[in-house]
């Protein structure tokens, strides 16, 4: 299985996410997508649609009308055979490139209720400098559960599809509600350069990378309802109270741990406790590798490849290289219970080996940065 996967979108698709997002500079924003899939597994986005009717918009958070979607839904299925696969929204400037642990959970939660373990998300954000049109841009990343139950994404890219989607064309002559026709709005001329594509990364337990993840800088027709994901987007902080009353169910499930019964590594040997003294389990992996692993890797530049692998909830081991060189820097980190910290850094080549901290003794951890440059410098002297 590739390490990539592509999500195909018409061109006015992406329109209309984009236009609709610009018209949203401070509230967040959504919508469905309904598409089909191919043999490979990859999802093709014929329909994108906008928020109409009963919609609650906030900073942070937004809920759709199940009243609009289900009789959009009703209409792909049952006129065109094309089916509910995803959500659109917006995080406009709050700076949040990836779905966030709202996001997450209620993707999870939609997976296992409905059995519908692939699932499309496409995020839409805001860049350039805030205030001045000329420069403001949207982000589109696309994000690819190859199975959301578990929240296993893998590496995945936006295609672009020229012209107009075949399903738009044919809706424009269609006779439906006022509502749905605002839910189908097509998007106005939009200034040249309005967006700009991105792509997601996958995580570390994705099938067919054997647990390893490289980190890259810079199925059928469904009774899943739509409805089912009218609330498109909670984005706030996770000790803020939600604004609707859940059921018990839905209390249940959301009071779990995130990402409650999964592991993203090796399995924990029974009685054993964490892997060191310090540490803590990591309470968030992709969060743990997007906020701290990564503004620190980021930085080696292009000429180092840089791979991650789980061990087990308390551990990640970061893995550096220079290309083309044959000797490797190995860290293992974790997480204090305040913050990314490193416990233990080796390079080692086909000969020998070295050990950090050199005259440090005494010091249980460190800063992630400490031994990686350290290390780097190692790895050069052996090159």
């Amino acid at each position: 299985m590739s390490e990539h996967y592509i999500v195909r979108v018409f061109e006015s698709e992406l329109d209309l996410i984009t236009h609709e997002t610009l018209g949203h500079q401070e509230l967040e924003t959504g919508g469905n997508l309904f598409g089909l899939f191919s043999h490979g597994g990859g999802p093709t986005v014929f329909l994108a649609t906008r928020p109409a009717g009963d919609v609650h918009k906030t900073a942070t958070s937004m809920s759709l009308d199940p009243e609009v979607t289900r009789p959009l839904e009703e209409l792909a299925w049952g006129r065109f055979g094309v089916q509910f696969i995803g959500m659109w929204h917006s995080h406009h400037w709050i700076g949040l490139m990836e779905p966030s642990s709202g996001d997450r959970e209620r993707t999870r939660r939609y997976a296992e209720r409905h059995h519908r373990p692939q699932y499309t998300e496409i995020l839409a954000n805001f860049v350039g400098t805030r205030g001045d049109r000329k420069s403001t841009a949207v982000q589109l990343t696309p994000f690819w559960y190859l199975d959301a139950r578990q929240l296993t994404r893998a590496e995945t890219v936006i295609q672009v599809l020229p012209g107009m989607s075949p399903l738009r064309r044919a809706l424009g002559d269609v006779k439906v509600e006022p509502l749905l026709r605002e839910a189908l709005r097509p998007p106005e001329r939009l200034p040249e350069n309005a967006y700009r594509l991105a792509a997601s990364r996958g995580t570390p337990s994705s099938p067919g990378l054997s647990g390893w993840r490289r980190f890259l800088p810079g199925q059928h027709a469904g009774d899943a309802p739509a409805e089912d994901f009218d609330e498109v987007a909670d984005d706030r902080p996770e000790d803020t109270p939600p604004p609707e009353e859940k059921t018990p169910d839905e209390q249940d499930k959301a009071s779990e741990p995130e990402g409650a019964g999964k592991q993203d590594g090796p399995a924990e040997q029974d009685g054993a406790g964490p892997a060191h003294p310090t540490l803590r389990p990591i309470p968030d992996l992709t969060e743990y590798i997007v906020n701290h692993v990564e503004p620190v890797t980021r930085r080696l530049g292009g000429k180092f490849e840089v791979e991650l692998q789980p061990g087990g909830r308390d551990e990640l081991f970061v893995i550096v290289s220079l290309k083309g060189g044959h000797a490797r820097l190995m860290i293992r980190a974790g997480w204090d219970g305040d913050r990314a910290v490193a416990t233990q850094c080796r390079v080692e080549d086909r000969r020998s080996y070295l050990d950090w901290p050199p005259g440090q003794g005494g010091r249980l951890t460190f800063e992630l940065g400490e031994p990686l440059y350290w290390g780097i410098r190692q790895l050069e002297r052996l090159y």
